[in-house]
């Protein structure tokens, strides 16, 4: 069976900052002060428009499974960039602050990517790119992030039905798109995923023909196609679908979309399973422990992110270099939040 590899929608937001006129309401400014009392993490400098790798940095560095996995051991050979990457999470975790490191990985992920310092870039390809890359440096690196995606096709004829499991992808996330019931009420993360999961389309035989069947029968059948989660990951990722195409007359233009999608502590992910025809299913119990989000628009706006710390559970607020503890539930249904991070109930103990 073939396995399409890590497939995933480019949809970028810029890291670019915004002049004085240009700014919108909600934009963040960095707040270089960090002389407030000693945090369990540290801030991350701005190397020049480097807020979305920064952001990136800090939700990779509170997660466990992945430190535990890109440490190097003793006999392990060097990879150039699982090595400066410790570095860096190393640094965030010590609570020290080296210039030079962050500036060595940057320049280490610009030997073969576009992303460099002083250039406006999206925080969600960058994470897509450095995960591709850690992967094909130790293939264990990442598999916390792995889910396996399926498309499920079935044909029913009355007395006669078959189902066909195709189309099998691996992915180190889910885009999450905006299904509005009504005006009043806002998006649903939760209820989003459930939708685009259930959501079915319908053909003819004729369409789409039954691999099991003759040509003369295949028409017979009515046909539907969904999509399905079939492993579900330790760590899920979650992309907000907030860049959508304004169809003009000669054009097509894009838009930032910047209503709220509440999403919650808690999510469920239900895990398919398909044996001679019979469907199971299997619930996965998540829980948040980070966010990252951009304010401004399309073309220019700032990163930053909220984070759980692995070891004490308190929720921070990171902005490059301030980091600051917020209140409980604060980090929860902001309308800037563009990448949501889910660890699996299972995986949640307490590290020292």
């Amino acid at each position: 069976e073939n396995i399409t590899t890590h497939q995933h929608v480019s949809l970028p937001l810029s890291s670019q900052r915004c002049d004085d006129d240009d700014k919108p309401d909600n934009y963040c400014e960095i707040d270089q002060d960090n002389t407030q009392q000693e945090k369990p993490m540290k801030g991350v400098p701005n190397m020049g428009m480097t807020c979305y790798a920064n952001s990136i940095f800090q939700i990779l560095a509170q997660t466990q499974l992945f430190l535990s996995a890109i440490i190097p051991g003793e006999d392990m050979p060097f990879k150039p960039l699982t090595y400066s990457l410790c570095k860096v999470l190393k640094e965030i975790n010590h609570k020290s602050e080296n210039r030079e490191v962050v500036r060595e990985l940057l320049e280490e992920i610009a030997n073969d990517s576009c992303f460099s310092s002083r250039r406006q870039d999206d925080c969600f390809e960058f994470l897509m790119h450095i995960l591709e890359r850690l992967k094909a440096e130790n293939q264990q690196s990442t598999s916390m992030f792995e889910m396996t995606l399926q498309t499920v096709i079935e044909h029913d004829a009355g007395s006669v039905s078959h189902v066909d499991v195709c189309d099998t992808q691996l992915s180190f996330h889910l885009l999450v798109p905006f299904y509005q019931e009504t005006k009043k009420d806002n998006p649903n993360v939760e209820s989003c995923l459930n939708k685009m999961l259930n959501t079915v389309e319908n053909f003819s035989g004729k369409e789409l023909p039954c691999r099991f069947c003759s040509g003369t029968e295949a028409p017979k059948y009515q046909v539907s196609k969904h999509f399905e989660v079939s492993t579900a990951p330790d760590i899920l990722i979650l992309q907000i679908g907030r860049v959508e195409h304004m169809k003009r007359r000669t054009y097509s233009d894009l838009k930032k979309r910047n209503e709220l999608v509440e999403y919650e502590h808690i999510l469920h992910i239900d895990e398919v399973h398909w044996d001679e025809g019979i469907r199971t299913l299997k619930r996965n119990d998540y829980q948040l422990y980070g966010v990252v989000l951009h304010a401004g628009n399309i073309e220019c706006g700032h990163y930053y992110c909220f984070v759980k710390h692995r070891n004490t559970s308190e929720w921070f607020y990171c902005n490059d270099l301030l980091v600051r503890q917020i209140h409980a539930r604060e980090f929860l249904n902001d309308p800037n939040a563009y990448l949501l991070f889910y660890q699996k109930f299972k995986n949640i103990v307490s590290y020292k």
